[in-house]
């Protein structure tokens, strides 16, 4: 599975900040002790006995919700997701992706996320 986005730890060293920083050989140990996990992950999301696992790569429902999300940026200028305990995170990142944090994208609706929604609130 390839990304679309380059993954850069290098600001997290200390040879990069100092003391604060995390120590190479304590990270590349820690890394080298998940090689069993990341193989067993691998099998499972390459056997599919796993479905989550491929979901990133999945974009069959990107055709159905095609027309929703132009039909949204045709209508509206502001969206509203409600959500509790955490469920808008999904969202929130791929929004965060596609918009500036200034404003959204020409022609489409700003995305608001309004989370734990409760009476006193």
């Amino acid at each position: 599975m390839s990304l679309p986005f380059d993954q850069d730890l290098s600001l997290c060293f200390a040879d990069r900040i100092g003391d604060g920083g995390l120590d190479r050989a304590t990270f590349d140990e820690a890394l080298a002790g998940c090689a069993e996990a990341v193989a067993d992950l691998r099998y499972y999301r390459d056997s599919g006995s796993l479905p989550l696992l491929n979901l990133p790569e999945a974009k069959r429902d990107l055709e159905t919700l095609q027309p929703i999300a132009e039909r949204f940026a045709e209508r509206f200028e502001r969206v509203l997701v409600l959500g509790t305990g955490g469920s808008t995170l999904g969202g929130q990142t791929l929004v965060e992706l596609a918009q500036s944090p200034f404003a959204p994208r020409e022609g489409r609706p700003w995305v608001h996320f309004l989370d734990n929604v409760d009476p006193d609130r």
